[in-house]
């Protein structure tokens, strides 16, 4: 188990779910995204990345 200053991450491609944690608040939050059968695994990563950086934003403002 790591500690709480120890970032957590996984290599994966495709699906993904992970805990966010506010850096400003320390609240969390879940996030998962469904890519099944994309064609293009970058435009998959990219959209996953998108939408997490909306939510991200919109829970830090």
């Amino acid at each position: 188990e790591a500690g709480d200053d120890v970032p957590l991450a996984a290599v994966k491609e495709g699906d993904d779910a992970g805990v966010v944690t506010l850096l400003d608040s320390g609240e969390r939050y879940i996030i998962s995204c469904f890519t099944r059968e994309a064609a293009d695994v970058y435009a998959a990563e990219e959209a996953i990345a998108r939408a997490s950086k909306a939510i991200y934003d919109h829970f830090s403002s």
